[in-house]
C-alpha cells in the first residue's frame, strides 16, 4: 500500500488509487490541439463529504486541495449537487517524474464561477533533493511557538556566522531609531542616531501594511514626547510583536516607518524616502508581517501543523516502474510569499530584497530569505530544486555580484581574461535578476501610481552600482532598444481580465513598463543569440521632478516629469483587429478579447496590447520594427522572429510624435519582400525632408500630476 514510511500520514483511499494498480496517464495538456491524445480525467472523491472526511483524517493531498479551495468556498458547496463526483485527478509524465492535477467537477466549479484546480509534482526522491524526515509534529500550532522561534533564530545565527554574501561592512544608520532596551519593558523611545551612534551596534527593520487602520505615527508635534518614551499600549499589535521578536533576538534597535519618519513633514518624508536603500540594506534583520493586511493583524498566527507535513509515497503500479516519490506543491512559494497580502504592496519589494536577511511571518509558517538561502519551516535547510522558480531567489545571491556592489568596480582587472568573463557572467545575471524584479513588481498595488518609480528607486540605485549603466525611467541605457520590447499577458493575444491599464498619473512615459499597471514580462528576445536591429536610437531625454532630495548628485532613479526617446526607423500603417470570443461550454468564465494586427492584408503577429482599447482607439495604429532575433548563428536561417512596437499618434501633438500602445512579434518570413525595408517603408506618417532623421518619437505627454 502506498503509505508514507516516515510518519507523514497515509493517503486516503481515493488518492491511493492514483499510485496502485494500472498506471493511468493523461497524454497531453488541455491546451493541446492534438485530437488523438487523451486527457482522461479519473474520478477522485464521489462527494463533498467524502472529500472533507479524507482531509480531516490526515490525507496530505486532500488537505492541500482543501486549502487551495478555501473554507469560504466550501461553505457554498452542498451535496445537493446533481454531479456524480466532487473531484477528478489526472497524472502526466513530466521530466523524470509526474504532474498530478486535482480539479473540481464542473457543477461545483460553476457554483463559484471559477475553474479551480491544484497542481502537484510527484518527484522520485533522487530528483526531489529535499528533506524526507517529517518534523510537522514538532513545529507547534502557532508561528509564535518556541519551535518556530528556535528555527528562526537558527537561520539568523547561521547566516551571521557562515554566509559571506550576507555580511557587508556597511555602517549606515537611519536618522532615527526606536530604542527597545529601556528599563521599563512596557515602553520604548525614539532616538536620534547622530547622538547615540557609538552605542548602536545593529538594528532591525519592520515591513508592514498600514491598510486602512488608524495607527500611531510620528508627527512634528510628537517628536519631543517620543524621545522621552512611547508606551507599548499605544502601539498596534504588529509593532508590539515585532518588538518581542527583536528582544528575543537580542536586537536593541528597530526602525518602523510610521514612527521614524515625520508623517506631516513633506521635507522629512522626501529626505527619508531617498535613503531607503541605506536603511534596508544596512538592517541586521527585516521582520516582515507577510500575512497581515494591516498593522493590527499582528505577526503571529495559529496554524494546523499538517500543512507542514512532507508527503512521501511508494507506488505499487502493476504495469509501470515503481519508486518512492515526494509529492510537492511547486507554487508553494508563490502562494505563501509572492501572493501574500504584504507582498502585494508596491513599496514592499525593495524592503524584501535590499536587506541581507528577511524573516517572513506567513499565514501557515515562517519563511526565510537571505542572499544565500531561501527556506521555510517545511523545508528548513532550503527549498528543493523543484520549488525554485521565478518567485524565489529574489535577492542578489551571487557572491561575486555582492562584492561588486559592496566595492564598486575597484577590483575589476581588465588585464585578466578570466575575471572579465566572470564579470560578464555576473552582469548578465544582474540584468536577468532585474527582469525578475520587474515581473514581480509590476503587478503590485499602489495607492498612488505616480509612486511606481519612486518605490523602485532603492533597487534601481543598488543595481546601478553593479551595472554601471545609465538608468532611464525603469530601463537601462545600454540595452534600451531591447528593453523597449516588454509586454503584458493580461491584455495579450487572449485577454481574460481587463486589469492592466495605463493610469493618467502613472508618472512614466508610455515606452516604459512603469507606465502600465499589471504583470509585465521584460522581453521575449533571447539575449544570447544574434540580433539584427531595424532602428537607430538618436537621443534619450528624461526630466526628473524638480525639488526632490533624491535628484541630487545625478540620481535619476526616482520620480520623473517626462521622458522621450528619438529614434529612426521604418513605419507601416496597420489595422488593429479586436474580437470578443465566448468560450463554448464554459459559460461561467468571462469572454476573451482577442487582438490581432493586420499589415497589408496579412496577420503574422502575436499581438499584446498594453491596455484594453475602445474600438475608436484601434484606428491610426502603426507598426515600428525593432529587431529580428536569429534563432541560431546562421544568418540565412529561415527561423527568424521579428519584434516590433505598436504606436499611435496622440491627439494634439505634432507629426512625428507617437505613444506606445502595444508589442507584436512574429516570423519574419511571413512578410513580403526580400528585405524588411521593402515591406516596412516610410510613409506619410513620417516628418518630411530634413526632419526624416528624427523619424519616430515615442512620447508620453507631460502630466501636471507627475510633479506631486
Amino acid at each position: 500500500m502506498p503509505i508514507d514510511s516516515k510518519g507523514c500520514g497515509m493517503l486516503c483511499e481515493a488518492c491511493q488509487k492514483i499510485f496502485r494498480g494500472q498506471q493511468i496517464l493523461s497524454t497531453f495538456s488541455k491546451t493541446s490541439d492534438d485530437q488523438s491524445s487523451d486527457w482522461n480525467p479519473q474520478a477522485h472523491h464521489p462527494s463533498l463529504q467524502s472529500f472533507l472526511n479524507a482531509s480531516d483524517s490526515g490525507c496530505p493531498v486532500c488537505y492541500e486541495f482543501r486549502s487551495s479551495i478555501g473554507e469560504n468556498r466550501l461553505e457554498i458547496f452542498s451535496d445537493s449537487s446533481t454531479s456524480d463526483e466532487f473531484s477528478y485527478w489526472t497524472l502526466q509524465q513530466e521530466g523524470g517524474g509526474y504532474d498530478l492535477s486535482l480539479e473540481l467537477d464542473d457543477d461545483y466549479a460553476k457554483l463559484i464561477e471559477e475553474r479551480l484546480d491544484l497542481r502537484l509534482e510527484v518527484l522520485p526522491l533522487q530528483i526531489y533533493d529535499g528533506p524526507t524526515e517529517n518534523n510537522s509534529l514538532l513545529v507547534g500550532d502557532s508561528t509564535a511557538s518556541d519551535a518556530a522561534f528556535t528555527q528562526a533564530f537558527k537561520w539568523y545565527k547561521e547566516c551571521l556566522s557562515m554566509h559571506t554574501a550576507c555580511n557587508s561592512s556597511s555602517h549606515y544608520l537611519p536618522s532615527r531609531l526606536l530604542s527597545l532596551s529601556e528599563n521599563d519593558a512596557g515602553t520604548i523611545r525614539l532616538v536620534i542616531t547622530e547622538t547615540e551612534r557609538k552605542v548602536i551596534d545593529c538594528y532591525a527593520t519592520l515591513s508592514h501594511s498600514w491598510g486602512d487602520s488608524n495607527i500611531i505615527t510620528l508627527l512634528s508635534s510628537t517628536l519631543d514626547s517620543f524621545k522621552q518614551n512611547i508606551s507599548l499600549e499605544l502601539l498596534p499589535k504588529t509593532f508590539i510583536e515585532a518588538i518581542a521578536v527583536c528582544r528575543r533576538f537580542s536586537i536593541s534597535y528597530l526602525w518602523i516607518d510610521s514612527l521614524c519618519i515625520i508623517q506631516d513633514s513633506v521635507a522629512d518624508w522626501r529626505a527619508e524616502a531617498a535613503s531607503m536603500e541605506g536603511v534596508y540594506s544596512s538592517s541586521r534583520l527585516n521582520i516582515m508581517a507577510t500575512a497581515s493586511r494591516n498593522s493590527h493583524d499582528g505577526l503571529f498566527r495559529s496554524r494546523d501543523p499538517r500543512h507542514l507535513a512532507l508527503c512521501i509515497v511508494e507506488s505499487e503500479w502493476t504495469d509501470a516502474g515503481n519508486d518512492r516519490f515526494s509529492i510537492v506543491q511547486d507554487d508553494m512559494w508563490q502562494i505563501e510569499m509572492t501572493d501574500a497580502p504584504l507582498n502585494q504592496r508596491g513599496w514592499v519589494l525593495q524592503e524584501r530584497i535590499l536587506p541581507p536577511r528577511a524573516l517572513h511571518y506567513g499565514q501557515k509558517q515562517l519563511l526565510w530569505e537571505c542572499r544565500e538561502l531561501d527556506a521555510c519551516e517545511k523545508y528548513p535547510t532550503g527549498l528543493p530544486k523543484a520549488l525554485r522558480n521565478i518567485h524565489t531567489g529574489v535577492k542578489i545571491t551571487d557572491p561575486v555580484a555582492n562584492r561588486l556592489y559592496e566595492h564598486g568596480w575597484k577590483s575589476r582587472d581588465r588585464d585578466s581574461v578570466d575575471k572579465e568573463k566572470r564579470l560578464e557572467t555576473v552582469i548578465d545575471y544582474a540584468y536577468e535578476l532585474w527582469s525578475r524584479w520587474i515581473y514581480t513588481y509590476s503587478s503590485m498595488r499602489f495607492t498612488r501610481y505616480s509612486d511606481r518609480l519612486i518605490a523602485f528607486s532603492g533597487l534601481a540605485s543598488r543595481m546601478r552600482a553593479i551595472l554601471r549603466d545609465e538608468y532611464v525611467a525603469g530601463l537601462w541605457r545600454s540595452r534600451l532598444i531591447d528593453e523597449l520590447l516588454w509586454f503584458t499577458f493580461g491584455n495579450g493575444s487572449i485577454e481574460y481580465e481587463l486589469r492592466p491599464y495605463r493610469p493618467p498619473d502613472g508618472g512614466a512615459p508610455s515606452w516604459s513598463w512603469a507606465s502600465l499597471t499589471g504583470e509585465v514580462v521584460t522581453s521575449k528576445v533571447d539575449q544570447f543569440t544574434s540580433k539584427v536591429y531595424h532602428l537607430d536610437l538618436k537621443a534619450v531625454n528624461v526630466t526628473p521632478v524638480s525639488g526632490r532630495e533624491d535628484d541630487a548628485n545625478n540620481n535619476n532613479t526616482s520620480a520623473i516629469l517626462d521622458g522621450q526617446i528619438r529614434i529612426k526607423g521604418f513605419l507601416k500603417r496597420a489595422t488593429l483587429l479586436k474580437n470578443v470570443y465566448h468560450m463554448p461550454e464554459e459559460d461561467y468564465e468571462a469572454p476573451a478579447t482577442i487582438y490581432s494586427v493586420e499589415v497589408d492584408g496579412i496577420q503574422p503577429f502575436d499581438t499584446f496590447v498594453d491596455e484594453p482599447m475602445a474600438n475608436r482607439d484601434t484606428m491610426g495604429i502603426v507598426v515600428l520594427p525593432v529587431l529580428t532575433n536569429l534563432k541560431d548563428s546562421d544568418s540565412d536561417s529561415k527561423n527568424k522572429e521579428l519584434h516590433a512596437l505598436l504606436l499611435r499618434r496622440p491627439a494634439g501633438l505634432p507629426r512625428g510624435f507617437y505613444a506606445r500602445v502595444g508589442y507584436v512579434s512574429g516570423p519574419e518570413k511571413e512578410f513580403s519582400g526580400s528585405q524588411l525595408g521593402d515591406f516596412f517603408t516610410t510613409t506619410r506618417l513620417l516628418p518630411p525632408r530634413k526632419e526624416r532623421e528624427e523619424a519616430v518619437r515615442c512620447f508620453e505627454m507631460r502630466c501636471e500630476s507627475w510633479s506631486g
